[in-house]
């Protein structure tokens, strides 16, 4: 056995990383629309990524929301709901 740490803050560009698949900035290739019974940005199909934050994860200091940010892109989240 060995410890399996995952850092909250780790944004290190590594093999996980599937930032690269999301479109930056959002919203560059036009609003989301229904077509199809799929949604779409401008002609390319999206795909929602999401996860859901509550208590103090909806309140991190300006400094701690940058890192949370990269943290999520990192792993191709691309959509935060909360309760």
């Amino acid at each position: 056995m060995f410890p399996f740490v995952l850092p909250w803050d780790d944004a290190s560009a590594n093999a996980p990383d599937v930032s690269g698949w999301l479109d930056r900035p959002a919203g560059k290739l036009g609003p989301v629309v229904a077509r199809d019974g799929h949604l779409f940005t401008g002609t390319k199909r999206l795909r929602l990524v999401g996860v859901n934050l509550c208590f103090g994860a909806n309140f991190p200091t300006h400094d701690d929301a940058a890192k949370v940010a990269a943290r999520l892109a990192k792993f191709g989240v691309n959509c935060v709901g909360r309760p």
